[in-house]
């Protein structure tokens, strides 16, 4: 599932005649003549039904000169190719777009979240001399720290079922409203891992501490807002002169309660991509929050899916993410208060141990 809404617009006339002209242009470029075209094959044709996709629906496909470049590539490919000879002249075509968060996905492949890597690692490395390094969590959880301190961890969320959306949001509603019963005099809530997947349980997992309403919104390029909220029962999205649109429903259970009055920072870093940016947004301008660490990851665009005949995939941006209010987010999202993390984030390390410092300061006691 797409770390975003299900969104998909309707073409507008100019889009619908700009999409036509696209394919005209690669049967007139490589055919040579409308009676060819019954020959195109099926990797050609698989190829123009991305480039219509490509040429219409994602931020800044205005940009590239589509017309040139299915010409391009489409000529690289024999009329009789097979389905898979047409993969990598739609991965090069997603490439134009400039743009790290649309990715071509063949057909049973699962759309991938970032993963975390420590400063100065790859992602295949494994030896015992990386000692900073720690388990990247997958399990949202919430604990005691000393002073007072609730500490909630919320990873990426990778689930390809609804049962198992469900289960990351009831689970994390279930660990807040046990640290809540200590009452904590601060949250510390750790983005930091948090490398995106689908936001629907993250937002609806969280309402406990964000409450309810908008949380963030989705602003396409012509200006309309898209309002993605949470309350107690359901994560949704609502647009003018639409219905709400429900994309997760819970059950409430008698435990959870909001968290109205304690201070919460908010943890993130490089690491803290897409989905996990959308919530650190939500947290963004909250009264008595801040966020604590370096920049985000870069990846503050929503993005929708667009199935293609053959059973592969687009995921396109569609949307910037934006405040409640529907102003446009960086595209890297900044920390209220810069410190480095270092080779790998903790809970002990300097990053945390400011913002702890902030949050007793903020609750009233002397650190």
């Amino acid at each position: 599932m797409p770390d975003r809404p299900q969104i998909f617009r309707a073409q507008s006339r100019k889009q619908r005649k700009f999409a036509m002209l696209v394919v005209i242009g690669i049967c007139g470029a490589v055919c040579g003549c409308s009676s060819q075209n019954a020959a195109v094959g099926p990797a050609r044709a698989l190829f123009r039904e991305a480039i219509n996709v490509l040429s219409t629906r994602p931020l800044g496909c205005d940009r590239v000169d589509w017309l040139r470049v299915a010409a391009e590539l489409e000529i690289t490919v024999a009329p009789d190719a097979p389905l898979a000879a047409a993969y990598p002249l739609i991965q090069n075509a997603v490439s134009r777009l400039g743009d790290p968060h649309s990715r071509f996905l063949p057909p049973s492949q699962p759309v991938p979240a970032a993963t975390p890597q420590p400063a100065g690692t790859t992602a295949s490395r494994s030896d015992s001399s990386n000692t900073t390094r720690g388990e990247i969590p997958h399990v949202p959880s919430a604990r005691m720290l000393d002073k007072e301190i609730a500490y909630v961890v919320v990873p990426l969320c990778t689930a390809a079922d609804r049962t198992s959306l469900l289960e990351y949001a009831a689970t994390l509603r279930r660990e807040i409203a046990q640290a809540a019963l200590a009452k904590p005099r601060g949250w510390l809530v750790e983005l930091r891992f948090n490398g995106g997947g689908n936001c629907w349980p993250m937002l609806l997992g969280l309402w406990p501490l964000l409450g309810d309403g908008v949380q963030v919104t989705g602003v396409a390029a012509d200006g309309e807002i898209t309002r993605i909220g949470c309350d107690a029962n359901a994560s949704w999205l609502d647009r003018d002169n639409q219905p709400r649109y429900e994309q997760l429903r819970l059950d409430p259970s008698p435990t959870d309660v909001l968290v109205r009055s304690a201070p919460m920072a908010v943890l993130i870093g490089p690491w803290t991509m897409s989905a996990g940016e959308m919530v650190a947004i939500a947290f963004r301008g909250k009264a008595r929050t801040r966020l604590f660490g370096e920049h985000t990851g870069g990846y503050t665009t929503t993005t929708t899916e667009f199935p293609l005949s053959d059973g592969s995939m687009l995921v396109v941006s569609v949307e910037t993410m934006g405040d409640r209010g529907g102003q446009r987010a960086p595209q890297r999202i900044p920390p209220d208060v810069p410190v480095k993390i270092g080779d790998w984030p903790f809970v002990q390390d300097q990053v945390a141990q400011t913002a702890i410092t902030w949050l007793l300061a903020e609750s009233g006691e002397q650190p």
